[in-house]
């Protein structure tokens, strides 16, 4: 699973199926440049930049499975920060006529 807020995706693995807390929040770790394109990608192709990806690894292919515009930030450190400032910074746009998404 990966979370991008903006420009700052939020890669944490997760089992599945999930099956305890520690299982659902996942753990964050280092972002392969192979992900990163996959997932930039799904973004680009809805034209959002706020938006959860599910990948699986099968046999080393990583397959797309779900994407979501609105993920649950569970597990990803410093998220409601994060959301905060992109958020804020997404109003300031608005108000003053810009795009919205720079997907």
């Amino acid at each position: 699973m990966e979370a991008t807020i903006g420009d700052r995706p939020t890669p944490r693995p997760t089992v599945f199926p999930r099956r305890t807390e520690e299982e659902k929040q996942g753990e964050p770790f280092p972002l392969t440049p192979q992900l990163r394109d996959i997932a930039e990608r799904c973004g680009r192709a809805f034209g959002i930049d706020l938006y959860g990806v599910d990948i699986i690894e099968s046999e080393g292919t990583p397959y797309v499975v779900d994407m979501c515009s609105i993920p649950g930030f569970k597990g990803v450190p410093d998220s409601v920060r994060l959301l905060a400032q992109y958020f804020h910074a997404a109003a300031e746009r608005a108000a003053s006529g810009e795009v919205l998404s720079h997907a």
